[in-house]
């Protein structure tokens, strides 16, 4: 299995699967994800199995640090392995980098997948952050948890953190209104 980078012309298909699977208030606008991918720090890679197309995953390649910024696998690959080994490949794929962001829904009562995708994360090896995490958007932000999967066996400290947090909004979120006042809710 490999992770193969989309250019923009494919993202298309991708992008009438993610409205599929992924709630409105998580989910850029296809304009939004055009700007941003038109950055060699924003990459949409595929999921391949020998030539299945499986999946896919939206990167943001910090100085540091990547966010998967989206992971999925198409509804007729699920439950085949392909989600754990997409985190396995990301450490070979990002030599340089020491670990990698996931923000996930805050697991609830009301919504069993919650407690399902958190399980999947801690599962292959991500640590939930004591942090107070808020996904923005222009509604004002969507509290959210955020978990950390090192590649070098180090965790960041929280200026770290921060740091890459500050970086990351900066990048994806500079069209929120109210992006600095979600950040300066964030710690």
């Amino acid at each position: 299995m490999e992770l193969i980078e989309i250019n923009q012309e494919h993202f298309n298909e991708i992008y009438t699967d993610m409205v599929l699977q992924f709630p409105p208030e998580e989910l850029k606008s296809k304009e939004t994800f055009c700007k941003l991918l038109k950055d060699p720090r924003y990459k949409v890679l595929g999921v391949y199995d020998k030539k299945l197309f499986a999946g896919y995953t939206i990167i943001f390649e910090g100085s540091n640090f990547i966010l998967v910024d989206y992971v999925a696998i198409l509804k007729n690959a699920q439950s085949k392995g392909y989600g754990s080994k997409i985190l396995k490949l990301l450490p070979e794929k990002f030599k340089d980098k020491s670990g990698v962001f996931f923000e996930v829904e805050k697991i609830s009562d009301t919504n069993p997948q919650t407690a399902k995708r958190a399980k999947f994360y801690t599962t292959n090896g991500a640590k939930k952050l004591d942090i107070n995490y808020i996904y923005p958007n222009n509604s004002g932000g969507l509290p959210m948890d955020l978990y950390y999967l090192s590649f070098n066996n180090l965790s960041p400290d929280l200026n770290c953190i921060l740091g890459f947090i500050k970086e990351m909004f900066g990048f994806l979120h500079k069209d929120i209104k109210n992006i600095d006042e979600i950040y300066s809710n964030i710690g």
